[in-house]
């Protein structure tokens, strides 16, 4: 699974409702990105990278804190 779907995937997880406006913003930056000749594919793919590791790290967390409610 790629770096996008991750990430469109845990924010409809969240938002079921926003599923199709979230892809369409996506989509819309992708090609914004690489269409303005101001970026490369490059910058795309680690925007991407950076975002499905804030979107790991913070469940990570989210999940640690549900632990730590459920024990006290």
């Amino acid at each position: 699974m790629s770096a996008q779907r991750r990430i469109v995937w845990a924010l409809a997880r969240e938002h079921p409702r926003w599923r199709w406006g979230i892809r369409a913003v996506f989509l819309a930056f992708a090609l914004t990105i690489l269409t303005t000749k101001q970026h490369y594919a490059v910058d795309l793919v680690g925007g991407l990278t950076t975002a499905a590791i804030g979107v790991v790290a913070s469940s990570a967390f989210a999940a640690r804190l549900r632990s730590a409610a459920a024990k006290a």
